[in-house]
């Protein structure tokens, strides 16, 4: 769940305001109750910090569920793909399939390899082809059996 920042936001105006006001009248000749002003600058120089680390720690927390989203959805995405292409891809078809950069999807092939979901085959041509055998045809998977039935 995204979290939001304005509340936040306000805090960091309203103490920054309040602590310029405060420094202004630090510098103010005339004015004389300068301890008043320092302790005010300080309590109010507090809540615009934790304002400001507050902000960046949310900012943070969203781009993080942001980039697992984005993982997520590649991965249902270039998954659709491969299961289009019955399991055998190479990373350009799928890059140009998807709407992802060559380079991504074969960081997401390698890995799914890498896990042990699929493995590299080579032709004779030397391209790459990456095989997924766990998209099984309709007929295969209704001719299944249990495991106690072998």
């Amino acid at each position: 769940m995204k979290k939001s920042v304005r509340g936040y936001f306000i805090l960091v105006a309203i103490c920054s305001l309040l602590v310029m006001g405060g420094i202004l009248n630090l510098i103010d000749v005339e004015h004389e109750n300068k301890s008043e002003d320092f302790i005010l600058i300080v309590f109010f120089g507090f809540w615009m910090i934790f304002g400001v680390y507050k902000i960046i720690k949310i900012k943070k927390h969203n781009t993080s569920i942001k980039d697992i989203e984005r993982k997520k959805d590649m991965e249902d995405e270039l998954l659709n793909i491969i299961r289009a292409y019955n399991g055998k891809v190479t990373p350009i078809e799928v890059a140009a399939e998807s709407r992802f950069k060559i380079n991504e999807v074969e960081e997401f092939l390698e890995t799914m390899c890498s896990k042990g979901f699929g493995r590299i085959d080579i032709t004779d041509s030397g391209s790459c082809v990456y095989v997924f055998e766990g998209f099984l045809s309709k007929e295969e998977r209704d001719s299944s059996k249990s495991v106690f039935n072998i």
